[in-house]
């Protein structure tokens, strides 16, 4: 997200475009809103330094939306039982038991979704189980935050 004060701040210093994108690294369209924002509202340098967070918020909404709590969060602790239980239990298997629960109102996370979130949330010991081995007997994939050093023996 654009720091709309450090370009509102060398817009009134009378910087060029350019300057402000390669001293902020924002785009030219962040500047244009800041400078239409600036002119429409009347805003002076002294106004602008005087101006609370809240005021920032107002001028320039953060329009990012959380959808995480939409979505049904899988029960990895049941996946990790059922792993220990079961050695031939698999990552798509207990995605397909999340899909086909009836449990919570939300909307489902789809195949690949499910999968990099249980890497990052199971324990490093049953990673070595849920990774797709090439011929080598290496790893394909390293998941968010986890390192699969495992090997085929």
């Amino acid at each position: 997200m654009a720091s709309y004060k450090a370009i509102m701040a060398l817009v009134f210093k009378g910087h060029s475009y350019e300057e402000i994108v390669g001293l902020v690294g924002c785009s030219r369209r962040d500047i244009s809103l800041v400078k239409k924002t600036a002119a429409a509202r009347g805003l002076s340098a002294g106004q602008v330094a005087a101006m609370s967070e809240a005021q920032w918020a107002e001028l320039f909404p953060d329009g990012r939306r959380a959808v995480t709590g939409a979505f049904d969060q899988p029960d990895f602790a049941v996946v990790l039982k059922s792993m220990k239980a079961n050695k031939h239990f698999t990552l798509q298997q207990a995605w397909r038991m999340y899909v086909g629960s009836g449990q919570g109102s939300g909307k489902k996370y789809g195949y690949s979704r499910f999968a990099s979130c249980s890497r990052s949330s199971l324990p490093p010991m049953t990673l070595s189980r849920l990774c797709t081995m090439n011929r080598a007997g290496r790893c394909w994939w390293t998941g968010p935050g986890t390192r699969c050093r495992s090997r085929m023996r």
